[in-house]
């Protein structure tokens, strides 16, 4: 009777870690199916039955957002009743693969700052695809800061590093001080950061052609000309023929 309290005991611990189980954003997915299926293991050690459905399952919510539309491409094409989790796996493993790769390209070239490399400038802002937020790492250049923020962001060289808040920067151009909103800052990083996509929901528009990028308003307004150097677009504020000197400029 004593063992078969134990036993249980163990089932219902084994049970409680698969539950809990999620995949972290960090992870890659062989990493993250190796702990789903030590922990199913254990459990079948036991003699407790866990279906192929029910792991397949198990899988498929405990993914990161990441894998969202993956997962709605897999349940428009296949019947997930049937699919195995090798099948869910080799799916997950493409997209991560594609990911992976996307991010080499946007990081090729500096356009994601490094920790270890050499800023161009620590006044300049380098125009970057790859970042999803404005990010500063100098606390003097930030009028507020909201010190309760805080998350993680990935920089060129893979390493995750700090967020310490997010806030308004003030930026200083030929015709006067200007305002960059909702700007990460992260200390550990040596080059500013303008996110492409934070600057499309904000209704500007960049084109990339013969080796600059033309920066528009919401109207259709040149705000600037950023010229390439080294294969990324660094804008130097005060430095003239950069800027088109809009008064709607501190709207960027």
């Amino acid at each position: 009777m004593g063992s078969n309290t134990t036993r249980n005991m163990q089932v219902l611990n084994l049970r409680r870690e698969f539950e809990l189980l999620r995949m972290k954003e960090s992870e890659k997915v062989k990493e993250y199916v190796d702990r789903l299926m030590s922990a199913i293991n254990k459990i079948r050690l036991l003699g407790v039955e866990l279906t192929d459905i029910r792991v397949v399952e198990k899988a498929i919510v405990s993914l990161p957002e990441r894998f969202e539309s993956k997962i709605s491409s897999l349940e428009d094409s296949k019947d997930m009743s049937q699919i195995t989790l090798t099948e869910l796996v080799h799916a997950l493993q493409a997209q991560e693969q594609r990911r992976l790769l996307r991010q080499e390209d946007t990081s090729e070239g500096a356009m994601i700052a490094n920790k270890k490399g050499k800023p161009i400038s620590n006044e300049a802002w380098l125009i970057d695809s790859g970042c999803t937020n404005h990010t500063a790492e100098d606390l003097h250049k930030f009028i507020n800061l909201d010190k309760l923020y805080s998350s993680r962001v990935k920089i060129g060289n893979g390493d995750s590093v700090e967020v310490k808040g997010i806030g308004d920067v003030a930026i200083q151009i030929q015709s006067g001080t200007k305002i960059i909103p909702n700007v990460l800052y992260v200390p550990e990083i040596n080059q500013n950061l303008l996110s492409v996509g934070q600057m499309l929901e904000k209704g500007y528009s960049l084109h990339f052609q013969n080796q600059a990028c033309v920066i528009l308003d919401g109207d259709g307004n040149e705000l600037m000309c950023v010229k390439m150097m080294g294969k990324s677009f660094s804008i130097e504020w005060k430095k003239p023929g950069n800027l088109a000197l809009t008064s709607r400029l501190e709207e960027s």
